[in-house]
């Protein structure tokens, strides 16, 4: 009686077990698909131009283009507090709260803003799980570098009595 009790106890705690961590992985394909369809969009269409690695410049040094990014945050802190959204900069800034307003030129639809609510109600899925980007620190103004020039057609250089020289751009050579 004993053996068979303990067999009962040990396959139900597996089957808990088993069934707690498909739970789990059901969560994470749920929260995985919210972010895709609801928060991944919104960023890119309001947030992107000025808060990706690809922005001209990255506004408060905030990156909202990966998972570490948002997670880490910028001049301000981090951009979310996972399962709390009123404790998170992201709401405030959609909210327009606290003299923060994102994105600057006209609040989002108040569904978006709820969309983004529930996110970090459900703990903030996000499947980017790439490395975060890191910023260069480097930028350069229109002309800064050759490279950066407007294509021109130089004039070849005086090339003293050379009978080699018979085209143009041997010159330069």
């Amino acid at each position: 009686m004993g053996i068979s009790k303990t067999a009962s106890v040990f396959a139900f705690l597996s089957i808990l077990a088993g069934s707690s961590a498909a739970d789990s992985r059901a969560k994470d394909k749920a929260g995985h698909a919210y972010f895709e369809t609801k928060i991944r969009p919104a960023l890119v269409a309001n947030c992107y131009e000025c808060h990706s690695a690809n922005a001209e410049k990255i506004g408060g040094k905030l990156l909202l283009d990966s998972r570490e990014g948002i997670l880490t945050g910028g001049e301000s802190g981090p951009a979310l507090v996972a399962g709390k959204p009123d404790e998170s900069l992201l709401i405030h800034a959609l909210r327009w709260e606290h003299d923060l307003e994102m994105p600057p030129k006209e609040p989002l639809a108040p569904q978006m803003i709820h969309d983004f609510v529930k996110w970090i109600e459900m703990g903030a899925p996000d499947p980017r799980t790439g490395p975060k980007v890191e910023l260069s620190g480097k930028t350069y103004e229109d002309g800064a570098l050759w490279s950066f020039e407007p294509v021109a057609n130089p004039k070849p250089p005086e090339v003293a009595d050379s009978p080699t020289v018979t085209a143009s751009q041997a010159a330069f050579e």
